[in-house]
């Protein structure tokens, strides 16, 4: 609790300080409020004052019966945030790692579950999906500086978006103006070579209502390497893996040659990205590639994955392309066609370098049932396997495309009714190919030199439809979507929700929405066997895919919100929610005992018994217009939240890993001085066990290989306005070098806990053309 009482305090004894005068506050937005006066530009465009999501087609915030939270592009810039776990940071009921696993960049938890796995990612309303990932991978390849807004939905949405939508809906939307000209630029350098540039440009040719607008941006973000610092999850004795095996292993490099204890290099990460925006008339065009990269050894353990050569890493980049045409009727109807395309390669330059991992001590574990006894053949066979897949670097060649098709009808009989229908086609091909050698040898085919290969095609479509319907002191929604996969059953997904204002100032809403996650492709990928046919000297020269039938994984939300804004600008709510998980999917235990069997699983994933049961209460309390100036600002976030977990193996844990009970976060901003502005954003989270405990009775005794203790992290952001235009902005995060973890990436080759980045300080300069 002294934590929590440091973070209340700090922020509340700051108070004192916003009675100076301070430039108009559009930094934080209420929930489910979005303001035209919050908005910097009010020469834009009709999204003004509008929000996309929920409903697809622009609707006023305060109709909508949902979880929402919008954030403006003033928000993003006064917290300085360059990725999308920036933003998400400072949000309600987020947790963010920075970093968070070389798969997935940086990782975020929403409602008890990984976000960039069960939460839909959209830049102007164009998923970014593809089926040969469990999530996501974020970086600063996303347009975060450069977006309008960002709007949040909190709870299911597969009724208008992906069935997948479990957690919630995130939709970056970029920015639109009426005017010529407009130009952005941001440049941002920091410690261990950080370097940061984001650039937009963007106007409207012509004066008319038929007049072209374009937009083009770009960013490119990278560092040298990471500061983390904490010995203790990087010991090699606090995993289950046999030390003698270790310092035989060529890929494993010891500090010296008196300690188990790995050399850890550099971690640096590269992000960039490049788009193109087009609209004429009813037309749209957008094109749009990001790229991102992480050491390959980031967030799991050395004895696993070598941490000490510093040219391997993972990488990947997703280029999307998107056509809609938008048509106005007679009699309040409208049609919207949207195509889009995504395209994933992963970088052909990314490798990585095995110790003992996992999958290795699987293999390891088949070649003593399949020598049945006979220690020299087992011993042969181990070393065959770790020359064919394991040796020195190893290359994959993943590559995925998905093209979607999605025509929407919207009909408004009434000014206070909207019908919206649609039907979403979506195709998805892929292939994987692991274990490759570069360069191949001058005597090997690349047919020769494959190991692992895996090819999927598969289709699904949708359709949905949604009724909304509003009045000054009622609102209700409902939806339905009929999922239909290639393969599976069709399911049904419901969400309606009501609100109703009893008083001007006074708002209730509750709510329920399903979602059905369909199984990724990389669990299919990700699937290895060997077979033994009797006639085959060695069955594991060549690692085979099986197929699995997977049901998708289920979820169900309901939630609900009392909210109060009165004159004097203060806005309280008071909201709930609860979330269920089932039917989750899990790799099946490693069964090895007949040695005659034709095929040995060595990995197979299954829908598991396991569940996850997650419920919290949250208050949000904001205090605006402070002051003299009646522009300043403080918020104050509290959740209280618990849950348990069924695991795959049928034990119960009595709490959800890796979600505090406590999360308390509290925001200040203040003018300091004329020109000088300060941004204080806090964070309190109480105790959590890690993702690594999978025992109940691991957790009699607490320690910090499987528990983390209550922590409190300080970011601070300054900004000294130069000019209109020009802005030097200042920011440190993790002030107090607070040591915590972070999130694990959900394999057996994970860190015991993440640790998260020391003190980070950077300078950089922003320019607006006003």
């Amino acid at each position: 609790m002294r934590h929590l009482f440091c973070c209340c305090w700090i922020g509340l004894a700051l108070l004192p300080l916003v009675p100076l005068n301070a430039q108009s506050d559009t930094l934080l937005l209420p929930l489910n409020r979005l303001l035209t006066s919050d908005l910097i530009t009010p020469a834009d465009t009709g999204l003004v004052g509008k929000v996309l999501s929920g409903t697809r087609n622009l609707q006023d915030p305060e109709d909508l019966p949902i979880g929402m939270y919008v954030v403006t592009k003033e928000e993003i810039r006064r917290n300085n945030c360059i990725t999308l776990a920036d933003v998400l940071k400072n949000l309600p009921g987020f947790r963010v790692s920075q970093p968070g696993s070389a798969d997935l960049g940086e990782t975020f938890l929403m409602r008890g579950v990984l976000g960039n796995a069960y939460t839909r990612i959209l830049i102007n309303d164009v998923p970014l999906r593809t089926g040969n990932l469990r999530g996501l991978p974020l970086g600063a390849q996303l347009p975060v500086r450069q977006a309008e807004r960002i709007e949040i939905i909190y709870g299911p949405a597969a009724d208008m978006y992906d069935p997948a939508a479990a957690a919630g809906v995130i939709n970056i939307i970029l920015q639109q103006t009426e005017r010529p000209a407009y130009a952005e630029a941001d440049l941002f350098v920091g410690v261990s070579g950080y370097t940061d540039i984001n650039v937009s440009f963007g106007g409207k040719i012509g004066t008319s209502k038929r007049g072209l607008r374009y937009r083009l941006y770009g960013s490119h973000t990278r560092t040298n390497r990471q500061t983390i610092d904490n010995d203790l999850p990087f010991n090699p004795a606090n995993y289950q893996v046999d030390t003698l095996l270790l310092l035989q292993n060529p890929n494993y490099l010891p500090v010296n040659s008196l300690t188990l204890f790995p050399y850890i290099g550099e971690f640096p990460f590269e992000s960039r990205q490049l788009g193109l925006d087009l609209q004429w008339r009813g037309w749209q065009f957008a094109a749009s590639t990001h790229y991102r990269r992480d050491h390959s050894a980031l967030g799991r353990h050395p004895a696993a994955v070598s941490y000490a050569d510093n040219g391997t890493f993972t990488g990947e980049s997703f280029s999307q392309a998107a056509a809609s045409y938008t048509k106005t009727f007679r009699g309040g109807l409208s049609m919207r066609i949207m195509a889009s395309t995504v395209n994933y390669e992963q970088d052909p330059q990314g490798s990585i370098a095995f110790v003992e991992s996992a999958l290795h001590q699987d293999l390891r574990t088949a070649t003593r049932v399949y020598a049945n006894g006979d220690d020299v053949l087992a011993d042969s066979l181990n070393r065959y396997i770790f020359n064919r897949y394991f040796s020195g670097r190893r290359y994959s060649d993943v590559t995925a495309f998905s093209f979607r098709l999605e025509p929407i009808l919207f009909y408004q009989p009434f000014p206070w009714l909207q019908l919206t229908a649609g039907w979403v086609g979506q195709i998805l091909e892929g292939d994987t190919e692991y274990f490759l050698t570069r360069p191949y040898a001058v005597n090997q085919s690349k047919l020769e030199d494959t190991k692992y290969y895996y090819f999927y095609s598969q289709g699904e479509q949708s359709l949905f439809s949604q009724v909304f319907a509003h009045w000054p002191r009622l609102s209700l929604l409902a939806g339905l979507r009929r999922y239909n996969p290639e393969f599976g059953e069709p399911r049904n997904l419901l969400r309606f929700a009501t609100q109703y204002k009893p008083a001007r100032s006074l708002r209730l809403r509750v709510g329920y929405g399903e979602a059905a996650l369909p199984p990724y492709s990389s669990y299919n990928a990700d699937t290895y066997i060997v077979q033994n046919y009797g006639s085959l000297q060695n069955p594991f020269a060549y690692l085979e895919n099986l197929s699995v039938f997977l049901e998708p994984e289920l979820f169900n939300n309901w939630e609900a919100a009392l909210s109060w804004r009165s004159r004097q600008n203060w806005e309280i709510e008071l909201n709930w929610h609860r979330q269920a998980a089932s039917q989750l999917i899990a790799p099946l235990p490693l069964q090895l005992d007949d040695p005659a069997s034709p095929i040995l699983p060595i990995r197979v994933y299954a829908n598991q018994a396991g569940e996850l049961h997650w419920e919290a209460w949250g208050l949000n309390l904001t205090r605006r217009n402070i002051g003299t100036s009646k522009e300043s600002f403080f918020s104050l976030q509290i959740q209280r939240g618990k849950g348990r977990e069924i695991l795959a193996n049928s034990l119960e844990l009595p709490f959800v890993r890796e979600m505090p009970r406590w999360l308390v976060q509290a925001n200040v901003f203040a003018r300091i001085a004329r020109g000088i502005y300060l941004q204080i954003n806090q964070q309190y989270l109480s105790g959590m066990y890690h993702r690594s405990v999978t025992n109940p009775g691991e957790t009699g005794v607490q320690t910090a290989q499987n528990y983390q203790f209550p922590f409190y992290n300080l970011d601070l952001t300054g900004h000294f306005r130069i000019t209109d235009q020009v802005q030097f902005i200042f920011k440190m995060k993790n002030v107090t070098s607070a040591n915590y973890a972070g999130l694990s990436g959900g394999s057996r080759d994970d860190l015991l806990y993440n640790p998260q980045r020391g003190r980070t300080t950077f300078i950089g300069l922003s320019y607006r053309m006003k």
